[in-house]
């Protein structure tokens, strides 16, 4: 499906689309997020939705793998996140069967409605403040939401980052946590588009050969 999309393209959209992803890029490299934030909305021009979560989502693993191992502190981040991925990959999972079973257009809708009240979100950057205890019962909520928002959107970064920010962490253990967290939607991601692409292939659903 992703590779016939692609082919399909005209060469000026393929420029477009390979500028899509420098500006991510750029703007992952900059400031350590960023990517599905700028780049689905310039990739989704392109290419339908489900497409451009598919053809993010390799590159958003990738380039959390360096930043999730560096500078030591992973074992205690883990056992801290432990219940948060896990929320997240319930909430991708489900996330990718409602980006696959949802109309087109109803799901375009949502995505933009959900684009522009992320907007009005980082115009406005309301603060929050979160206990220990208050830790317990919100990482499990944020992240089973944030997978769903960025199985349909691919942009698993906005309610992690208030979460984080949230906690009070500092700068380097922000960047561990989130690298984390992303390489776990991600990841998830991946092997759910995977799955269901394996599922829908024209060879998986023939009759064996006798």
């Amino acid at each position: 499906m992703l590779i016939h999309a692609i082919l399909a393209l005209s060469p000026l959209a393929v420029a477009g689309l390979v500028a899509a992803f420098i500006v991510g890029g750029t703007a992952k490299g900059a400031l350590g997020i960023g990517l599905p934030l700028v780049s689905v909305p310039l990739t989704a021009q392109f290419l339908d939705l489900p497409v451009v979560i598919g053809l993010l989502s390799v590159p958003i693993f990738a380039t959390n793998i360096g930043q999730a191992l560096e500078s030591g502190g992973t074992r205690r981040a883990l056992y801290r996140l432990w219940p948060m991925l896990a929320a997240i990959v319930v909430g991708t999972w489900a996330g990718v069967h409602l980006l696959l079973g949802t109309d087109r257009l109803l799901l375009n809708a949502v995505v933009g409605t959900v684009l522009v009240l992320l907007a009005g979100w980082l115009l406005y950057q309301p603060r929050i403040a979160l206990s220990r205890s208050a830790e317990r019962w919100a990482g499990p909520l944020i992240g089973l939401f944030a997978g769903m928002l960025g199985a349909i959107a691919g942009m698993f970064g906005p309610p992690l980052i208030a979460y984080l920010v949230g906690l009070g962490l500092h700068p380097d253990a922000f960047v561990k946590y989130i690298a984390i967290l992303f390489l776990a939607a991600s990841g998830t991601l991946i092997v759910s588009l995977g799955a269901w692409a394996r599922c829908r292939s024209p060879i998986s659903r023939s009759p064996p050969l006798r």
